[in-house]
């Protein structure tokens, strides 16, 4: 397992795993309805115990606008502040003690309801994940709380919508990426749908410049192959033209080209 991630019903819905890591088959989520700051912990400790110390890479902990503040039955009352500050400290450092980098993700809330939480709950959240920032070298808050969503990116005022979940998994990859928790050959493993997300999601002048780097290792990654396999698609035989390019490949023994005829489906 390279990492996993833990949090409350916003978090388990509002993350998308197969757009969050190139190496998302060796991920766990294992956020739940309902859960609180001091089970998170306890479901890591549990994790830590299975797995063994440096074994894990990095963990995210899932947290929302009012982690801070949700008793046990997801009740909002500064009488459960201090439980859930110690078990935040406690995670993380278990985190460090385990060789796993602790990163606190904050999720969006939705537009009707992102005032009154800034003012009541996110201050003492922001205050203390940068006092954690600064006392843990090896913590790092990701917030996304400022990201303005439209209304119908939530199906209510605290859960991200499926698709909105996907994009927010992407731009939390590329933060990780930011991080340096992910590298150029990391993002190389992910698939086309994930940078034709990203580029609606960036600036061009940082997708390009991100492109840049992943190309560059895609291509070192082709130059350490001993067998490169090219791969060409045509419609139709009648329209391919591709001969010369293909007799190029093909006289070259590190090259193993291939060409796919696919169906035409439209009348």
């Amino acid at each position: 397992m390279n990492f996993f991630i833990t949090g409350n019903g916003a978090v388990e819905v509002g993350l998308n795993l197969d757009f969050i890591s190139p190496v998302n088959a060796k991920a766990g989520i294992f956020a739940s309805s309902g859960q609180t700051l001091k089970q998170s912990y306890s479901i890591a400790q549990n994790i830590f115990q299975l797995v063994g110390k440096d074994k894990i890479n990095f963990v995210l902990i899932g947290l929302t606008a009012d982690s801070l503040f949700l008793d046990k039955d997801e009740r909002l009352t500064v009488d459960f502040f201090d439980d859930n500050l110690h078990a935040l400290d406690d995670y993380i450092k278990l985190c460090v003690d385990n060789g796993a980098k602790p990163i606190g993700v904050i999720l969006p809330f939705s537009p009707s309801v992102r005032e009154r939480y800034r003012v009541t709950f996110l201050k003492p959240l922001f205050e203390l994940l940068s006092y954690f920032e600064e006392k843990v070298d090896d913590f790092k808050a990701l917030n996304f709380f400022d990201i303005e969503l439209p209304e119908e990116n939530f199906s209510d005022e605290r859960h991200l919508t499926k698709k909105s979940a996907s994009g927010m998994s992407i731009l939390l990859t590329f933060q990780l990426y930011v991080q340096k928790i992910f590298s150029e050959e990391d993002l190389v493993q992910l698939k086309y749908s994930y940078f034709y997300n990203l580029l609606h999601l960036m600036s061009k002048e940082e997708f390009h410049a991100l492109m840049t780097k992943v190309f560059a290792c895609s291509v070192e990654k082709l130059r350490r192959k001993k067998k490169i396999k090219v791969a060409f698609v045509t419609d139709h035989a009648a329209t391919w033209c591709g001969d010369r390019l293909y007799n190029l490949f093909a006289q070259n023994p590190r090259f193993e080209p291939t060409v796919f005829i696919s169906k035409n489906r439209c009348s």
